[in-house]
């Protein structure tokens, strides 16, 4: 996950990874669950690294209403988790990667990618409830040989919309599942 994000959310047991890209001039991408539950704390704030780069530690702070406190420490297996690796938007849809095969069948049926695509109401009022909601499926779908790249694409895209992809019905090539299966990706521009 080298060059992407990680957010400590503040009010759940969870860091956040985030994919970037520059689309008409505009920083835009995706945010997917990185680390979620299996012990952590809330109040996630501050991370960092250590030297070797296989251990994440985590401080937590309480405001009052939300949070815990103390750091936890988060330590890889060395096992290459199955995740969705990037994902990137295409003039017609989106590119994904993963971090290891998928299962072909699984991955050519456009119901495994229904997509619900909404965006918020902008005001100076706290919060929004998500608007302009619809569902959508691609028209087509790509699978590379190794199972590890797949295009979609679809009939319609509009800009400055959120698509979410529920990924939860997606086997793996060796017939697991993905570790992390909720997507949204902000796409404010389209591509041309």
């Amino acid at each position: 996950f080298a060059g992407q994000m990680l957010i400590g959310e503040m009010n759940k047991p969870r860091i956040i990874r985030v994919i970037t890209e520059k689309v008409g001039g505009k920083v835009q991408g995706a945010c997917l669950p990185f680390y979620d539950g299996n012990g952590l704390a809330t109040g996630n704030n501050r991370l960092t690294f250590d030297p070797s780069g296989k251990t994440l530690w985590v401080a937590h702070s309480a405001h009052g209403w939300a949070g815990s406190r103390g750091i936890q420490k988060i330590t890889w297996n060395g096992k290459l988790p199955p995740e969705l690796l990037s994902i990137n938007l295409t003039p017609s849809g989106f590119f994904m990667n993963f971090t290891v095969s998928m299962d072909r069948n699984s991955v050519s049926n456009p119901d495994h990618f229904l997509t619900k695509i909404y965006t918020y109401k902008y005001h100076q009022g706290y919060g929004s409830p998500q608007v302009s909601k619809e569902t959508s499926k691609p028209a087509q779908i790509t699978v590379s040989e190794d199972g590890k790249e797949i295009s979609l694409t679809y009939n319609k895209m509009t800009p400055r919309r959120v698509y979410e992809f529920n990924l939860s019905s997606l086997l793996t090539a060796d017939g697991g599942k993905l570790v992390n299966s909720l997507v949204a990706y902000h796409a404010h521009n389209l591509r041309k």
